[in-house]
């Protein structure tokens, strides 16, 4: 499980936008091998686009916009457009944008656990 831990988030908090996603992005290269092994510009790019769509859904918190990302990278591009759920959470705008992130947090976690459990039934 990934956690970003209070010390890693008052530092990226408070990090220009642009030093924020180089940030994320470092993140995301030492958590997961596939990020590691991604060309940088590329990484970069995917980083910029799902900070993007973070803030597009009110979620501008840099905590926030981590867990999208962090989430994003995990679920894969576009998981919130395949999900009617995630996007009618995300895009609820009467619910803090903190407490939608946790809401995705969780999500994400209970996603994960279910795709692991189908793996381990027995055809």
């Amino acid at each position: 499980m990934i956690v970003i831990r209070d010390a890693q988030m008052t530092a990226l908090s408070t990090l220009p936008e642009d030093q924020f996603q180089r940030s994320m992005a470092e993140f995301l290269r030492g958590h997961f091998p596939e990020a590691a092994a991604a060309p940088a510009g590329e990484l970069t790019q995917f980083v910029g686009a799902q900070f993007k769509k973070a803030k597009s859904y009110g979620l501008d918190s840099q905590h926030a916009a981590a867990v999208y990302i962090s989430t994003a990278w995990m679920m894969g591009d576009g998981f919130d457009d395949k999900s009617p759920v995630v996007q009618a959470e995300l895009s609820n705008t009467s619910v803090p944008a903190e407490s939608r992130a946790f809401w995705l947090e969780e999500w994400c976690w209970q996603a994960i656990d279910a795709r692991q459990q189908m793996k381990e039934r027995p055809s």
